[in-house]
């Protein structure tokens, strides 16, 4: 502060004009560079959230789709199951909610929900899709054990 001080008392009437336009370009653009660093501030700032967004999206490793999970279950010699029969026990056993099959708070840890898009048919545009009910590993034991598995899942999980 105190250079500035010192800047604002510089007598610049014995300066010469060539000398005072230098200045004011030189002040002009460390105006600019100050605002495009608060600029890029502002924009990297926000990026955490985004960052976290997309680690979710593409955060497939420990969870499977209800068709893999179905598939990996299948081959336990004592579970028969598929795709729709898989969603029907979950449905049935009360691990979503019947509606809109979010995975209730006790079961998190078992089932999470994978945020899915498409492109628009007509305009093109990216559009948010349903999202995609994901079977953790953990939930993956938790429906072997309650689905009557006898085969040690880690051999069964390793086929796929």
């Amino acid at each position: 502060m105190e250079q500035i001080g010192s800047i604002e008392s510089t007598d610049f009437s014995s300066m010469s004009p060539e000398t005072l336009e230098h200045i004011s370009r030189l002040g002009k653009a460390i105006s600019d560079a100050a605002e495009q660093a608060l600029e890029a501030r502002a924009a990297f700032g926000e990026p955490e959230p985004a960052a976290h967004a997309w680690s979710v999206l593409v955060s497939a490793d420990g969870d499977y789709s209800v068709r893999e999970a179905a598939y990996i279950l299948n081959r336990d010699p004592a579970v028969s199951t598929g795709q729709r029969r898989l969603f029907a026990f979950i449905r049935a056993e009360g691990m979503v909610s019947p509606d809109t099959d979010v995975p209730l708070a006790r079961h998190q840890r078992h089932l999470r929900l994978r945020p899915t898009s498409y492109d628009h048919p007509r305009t093109g545009r990216r559009m948010p899709g349903r999202p995609q009910l994901r079977v953790t590993a953990e939930g993956l034991r938790h429906l072997h054990r309650r689905l009557g598995g006898t085969a040690p899942l880690d051999r069964l999980e390793q086929a796929v």
